[in-house]
């Protein structure tokens, strides 16, 4: 299963903002008495360790082999040979039961591998191993008791399987293909150095995030929490699940499919981590809150109207007016700029160990 990990960045995300749904507007951070809900550790020796960004041969490796999976172009693919435990492939197949196709079963042209791992049902893969790029086979196989659909549970089934091709290895790629790979490329050492440049990027950005959520909990760690208000946790339970809701939205499907296919869980279980969350996220909340009144990092309203002009030009809106009707707080802006401004001091008093 899947870890739900979600650090601060939907705390400080501005589209966030905008889904946070109605729980927890009564509750007021840079009003209330923060004194009554913790006392605040020792925020200012913090040490943390993290892992320095690097990018290996073998990330660049699985890089190119997805980015192989995703070109529907067969002129890349290999037609000799045969398909063995590793590779993938490119296939057409079709599923019957009884003689009759049934639903889901049958694709064109579809990327399966790696085989031995392409998360296919048992017996699937090692029907493809072995085969020749145009052979058809006729493969039986059974479905899982425990197969999510009702109708296929414990099925007996046969897959016509027909190996259109084999996809090559990133070190068989000859530098005429370099351009397949990384647009513009005519080396694939110049497409291998692009892609690692690239990976690069996002591990440092990744980087950047681990350190900010690490922060985060050490200065949560530190503290003596009394109380939590509860509406403040529910306004970023609800955040973080109308978060998701749009994110399933954008793939057409329900929360309840999209948490089962992201992180095997079900409806039930998401909702509890989302109220787990929404206690953390209030917890930080408060902490940041209390570190921005002893160090004067409370916004003023001039930066409040500056940051909320900002993120309405980012996301498209006429004006700021036409931001807040789309359903969020001036309120909720105010607490994103402090904490955002209490993360930056953080990591510069913070003592970073690199491993």
């Amino acid at each position: 299963m899947k870890k739900l990990r979600i650090g601060m960045g939907i705390l400080l995300c501005a589209a966030g903002l905008l889904a946070c749904g109605a729980e927890g507007k009564d509750f007021s951070l840079h009003e209330a008495n923060i004194s009554k809900y913790l006392t605040l550790g020792d925020y200012r020796n913090l040490q943390i360790t993290e892992v320095s960004p690097e990018v290996t041969d073998e990330d660049v490796d699985a890089d190119i082999a997805d980015i192989l999976a995703n070109i529907a172009d067969p002129s890349i693919g290999k037609t000799t040979g045969v398909a063995k435990l590793g590779d993938t492939v490119n296939i057409d197949y079709e599923g019957k039961r009884d003689g009759v196709a049934f639903e889901g079963g049958t694709a064109q042209k579809y990327t399966l591998g790696p085989l031995g791992a392409s998360g296919f049902i048992d017996g699937f893969d090692d029907s493809v191993v072995g085969m020749q790029p145009g052979e058809t086979k006729d493969a039986p196989m059974t479905f899982p008791e425990d197969y999510r659909s009702e109708e296929l549970k414990g099925a007996d089934v046969v897959f016509t399987i027909t190996l259109n091709y084999i996809l090559p290895s990133p070190d068989e790629l000859t530098d005429a293909q370099a351009s397949l790979v990384y647009d513009g490329a005519s080396t694939m050492e110049e497409a291998r150095e692009a892609i690692r440049s690239e990976l690069l990027e996002v591990a440092k950005e990744n980087y950047d995030a681990e350190i900010e959520n690490d922060i985060a909990a050490a200065v949560v760690d530190a503290s003596a929490f009394k109380s939590l208000p509860e509406s403040l946790s529910q306004k970023y339970q609800a955040r973080l699940i109308n978060q998701y809701t749009q994110v399933a939205q954008v793939y057409g499907l329900d929360l309840q499919t999209y948490v089962g296919a992201m992180f095997g869980i079900d409806l039930e279980s998401f909702s509890a981590e989302a109220k787990e969350w929404g206690a953390e996220s209030a917890r930080q909340a408060l902490a940041y809150q209390a570190i921005a009144n002893e160090q004067g990092l409370n916004p003023t309203e001039e930066e409040i109207d500056a940051y909320m002009t900002e993120t309405a030009t980012a996301q498209g809106y006429d004006s700021a007016d036409a931001m807040l009707e789309a359903g969020a707080t001036r309120d909720d802006f105010r607490d994103a700029l402090m904490m955002q401004r209490v993360g930056e001091y953080l990591k510069g008093i913070v003592t970073i160990t690199e491993e």
